[in-house]
Parts: C-alpha cells; sequence; structure tokens
C-alpha cells in the first residue's frame, strides 16, 4: 500500500512461453500419449480393437494444463 513512497520498485508483469507446452497452448493428451486412440478390447484371435480416446476425442492434444491454452505465463518481476 506504501509501496510508492517507500522508494520500492513496482512489480511488472511479463509473459513468458509456457514450459509443458512450449508456446503452442495445447499439449499431447496424458491418455492416449497423442495416438488419439486406445486399445478398447481384443477379439476372439487376440488382435486389438481400437477406439477413439476419452480424453482428447481423437484430436491428440489437450489443452495445457499449466498456461490454461494460453501458451504464455505472467510472472512478476
Amino acid at each position: 500500500m506504501w509501496e510508492h513512497k517507500q522508494g520500492k520498485k513496482k512489480e511488472e508483469p511479463v509473459k513468458r512461453r509456457c514450459h509443458r507446452c512450449r508456446g503452442m497452448g495445447r499439449s499431447p493428451c496424458p491418455i492416449c500419449n497423442g495416438a488419439g486412440e486406445v486399445i478398447k478390447s481384443r477379439d476372439i484371435l487376440g488382435k486389438p480393437i481400437v477406439g477413439r480416446c476419452e480424453g482428447c476425442f481423437g484430436l491428440k492434444y489437450i489443452r495445457c494444463t499449466v498456461c490454461g491454452g494460453e501458451g504464455f505465463l505472467t510472472e512478476y518481476i
């Protein structure tokens, strides 16, 4: 509250690129590891039955949880 009278510097916001998504705003799905498909079951011969991933709905990416999809983090210096 009294920082301006005491001679302290104000903290200025600085935008930095997100370390998890590298500024894209999206990261690979943790459920399918970016494949978009998961093995649902196996048939009689043992072949996998592949279905769409429930986490990313087959898009392979989800919104980054660290930056909220912005791609940047705001830090105060």
